[in-house]
């Protein structure tokens, strides 16, 4: 959030949602900051390699050409990345990988070889001559390439044991256990003529587009010299003739049989021929219906997988036999080690209890270290806080394992680069009216004000961040100023309708932190202690955070305002522990910050354009005359504001307990809800009623 609850914290929105006026939500990326050390790296790397391949001599005899590429070669060390040793030498699974790379280098050291003397065979040079014509560059690749296609294709002989694939014109005299012949749908065998002898393929079209006249192309020859082929190819078969045709194509379009088959039927009569449909999305379910490696491995899993559930076991195979065939999967490398991994992983998953894969820390070694770092010297944030209530997981991913979403470049401005200037605009424009009454300025020269503020922090921000279109930056600094507009009328209205005189007095107040250039001079570098006691005696939770303004009246009562870009947090979401920001800030208000003065209440500044823009939040019924608000569901009586705070320190312990217990479950609060918009989903991998499940039962 803006209040920037510690110093590498951003505003809550920058992996939330942005909502137009229609109520449409976007998803945000997120942009991530890349250090100018990294980019400076980069760009002499790409130099260096730049400078390297310069290096290449564009014009030279073919043997220089050959010696210079080489050279290239063994300066970006190409074959000493082919031929170092493999990652582990005990794992035979990678010899055949090893096997083609080298022959790979073998293809093109005799690639250059070739080329070389293909160029002075067809025009001979004396190297010795200085004025003897040179081969180019380009001209020396082009060779090079075709002698490799040379390469490729001498090597790539059939397997012994292999599926001979031969055209129906060349399996004359040849006798075969069993043929395949594909592709039997009319246009393909029998094969269209392309054109007629009488009408031309234009004048066809024409006649087809203009009186709806399809004219047949295939003469009786042709037909003839199609049948005799079908026939050859069908009667080299010995004991099985299989006929296969597509039914449909990539697009959806319907296939018509060829009318070979049909006549085949006919002559084989009384013997049939049968039709059997195979399905190219195959499911796994027929053990016996599978016709590649990938197929028979799903199809053991899911068999083996069957045999574990006492529901669905129609159409299963005896389990010796998945057990014998798996072994035998397992010795062909069908299926790897890794994918047998994975899947006992998934049956962990799918058990009755929290393990290791759904977030729950179990070995005790780690347990313990993760106690140790969530010690009595941690200090804690409130945004770390809350990102634990919204999802224990979530937390684990962002503070521990310290995982980054991939940021995306965008013309427009992103959410949290909106929030960050928005906030600098405020902070700025209110510091100068600091403990002012707003209304006895004039209103015009506050919005001028307002908008050279706004320029001012905009034009920053373009000489950091220099737009990827300036056009589109230059609507996006309008539309800002628009909103800014917007709060400082909506704030004039406010001082005007509030019976107590409520003036804005502190802005980013900080606690337990290093103070900032921008932070308010009433900021602590004490954090916020809670103390709480146990069996052993007592022990402290310190907080650190930063409020984003604090309004003050006459009479010292205060209220806290957290701006967002979104939507608020009501009551149930504080008890629940999804947002801790609000009751943290009146802690620390009330113990640290501005200790001995009355609290009116905390609210949430909604910062777009909408009607509310104060109603989220807790605030006293008592102290009405200073908030002027209408919203009955966040004004609360005393007692039910004490509880609510009473009930988030609460939540803050056990949230705490959770940490050190290694408690990272995935567990979203709110479901799908919380999960709609988390750059972690990849990871987790929720399943709602897995995980309801596994609560039930746990």
């Amino acid at each position: 959030d803006g209040g920037g609850d510690e110093e590498t914290d951003q505003i809550e929105d920058a992996d939330k949602v942005a909502t137009d006026d229609r109520g449409v939500e976007k998803k945000r990326r997120p942009s991530s900051d890349v250090h100018p050390a990294a980019i400076g790296w980069a760009a002499l790397v790409f130099d260096r390699l730049t400078e390297i391949i310069k290096g290449v001599s564009r014009e030279a005899a073919p043997r220089d050409l050959r010696s210079s590429l080489m050279s290239l070669l063994e300066r970006l060390q190409f074959s000493a990345q082919i031929r170092k040793p493999t990652r582990d030498p005990l794992d035979e699974s990678e010899l055949p990988y090893v096997v083609l790379d080298l022959r790979g280098l073998e293809a093109l050291r005799r690639s250059f070889l070739a080329a070389v003397k293909s160029i002075e065979v067809t025009a001979p040079v004396d190297p010795a001559d200085p004025d003897a014509p040179q081969a180019r560059l380009s001209t020396f690749l082009g060779e090079v390439a075709r002698a490799l296609d040379i390469e490729i294709s001498i090597s790539a002989s059939g397997e012994r044991g292999g599926m001979r694939v031969l055209e129906a014109t060349d399996v004359r005299g040849l006798r075969f256990r069993a043929v395949f012949i594909a592709g039997l749908v009319e246009g393909g065998f029998p094969l269209r003529a392309s054109r007629d002898w009488i009408y031309p393929h234009e004048e066809r079209e024409r006649l087809k587009r203009d009186y709806d006249l399809t004219l047949e192309d295939i003469s009786p020859a042709t037909l003839l010299k199609e049948e005799h082929y079908f026939y050859q190819a069908a009667c080299r078969a010995t004991e099985k003739l299989y006929l296969s045709r597509p039914l449909l194509l990539d697009d959806g379009a319907e296939m018509v049989a060829s009318y070979y088959i049909n006549e085949l039927a006919r002559a084989i009569k009384p013997y049939r021929l049968e039709n059997i449909p195979v399905r190219r999305d195959f499911d796994g379910r027929e053990l016996f219906a599978v016709s590649t490696p990938s197929e028979l491995s799903i199809s053991l899993v899911r068999q083996d997988e069957r045999q574990r559930h006492r529901a669905g076991r129609d159409g299963l195979q005896p389990a010796a036999l998945i057990d014998e065939l798996k072994s035998r999967v397992q010795v062909a490398g069908y299926l790897s080690l890794s994918a047998i991994r994975r899947i006992e992983i998934e049956r962990e998953r799918a058990s009755t209890r929290f393990g290791p894969y759904d977030g729950q820390i179990t070995k005790p070694e780690l347990v313990t270290m993760i106690a140790r770092r969530f010690g009595p010297e941690f200090v804690h944030s409130a945004r770390g806080l809350s990102t634990y209530g919204n999802c224990s997981y979530r937390f684990f991913a962002n503070r521990m394992l310290r995982f980054e979403p991939r940021g995306e470049a965008a013309l427009d401005l992103q959410a949290i680069d909106a929030g960050k200037l928005l906030h600098d605009v405020l902070r700025r424009f209110f510091e100068r009216h600091r403990g002012e009454r707003l209304n006895e300025h004039d209103r015009d020269s506050l919005r001028a004000e307002l908008r050279e503020v706004a320029t001012q922090v905009f034009k920053e921000h373009e000489r950091a961040v220099p737009p990827l279109n300036p056009d589109i930056w230059k609507i996006d600094c309008e539309i800002r100023k628009i909103i800014l507009d917007q709060v400082l009328l909506y704030e004039l209205g406010v001082q005007k309708q509030t019976l107590a005189d409520v003036r804005s007095s502190y802005f980013e107040v900080a606690f337990g932190m290093t103070p900032r250039e921008a932070a308010d001079p009433k900021s602590k570098v004490e954090q916020l202690e809670l103390v709480r006691s146990t069996p052993s005696g007592g022990e402290s939770i310190r907080i650190q955070g930063q409020i984003d303004r604090v309004d003050e009246a006459e009479d010292g009562t205060v209220i806290a305002y957290d701006y967002k870009l979104s939507t608020g947090a009501d009551a149930d979401d504080m008890k629940a522990g999804r947002s801790l920001q609000l009751p943290i800030y009146l802690e620390a208000l009330e113990r640290l910050l501005l200790p001995g003065q009355a609290i009116a209440g905390g609210g949430y500044y909604i910062l777009k354009a909408k009607p509310g823009r104060r109603n989220s939040g807790i605030y006293r019924k008592d102290f009405g005359d200073y908030l002027g608000l209408q919203a009955r569901n966040s004004i609360l009586t005393d007692f039910e504001w004490h509880k609510v705070r009473a009930e988030v320190i609460e939540k803050i312990w056990e949230f705490l307990d959770g940490m050190r217990a290694g408690d990272f479950r995935v567990r979203p609060s709110q479901g799908l809800k919380t999960c709609r918009f988390c750059d972690y989903s990849a990871v987790c991998r929720y399943d709602k009623y897995r995980i309801s499940w596994k609560s039930s039962e746990a």
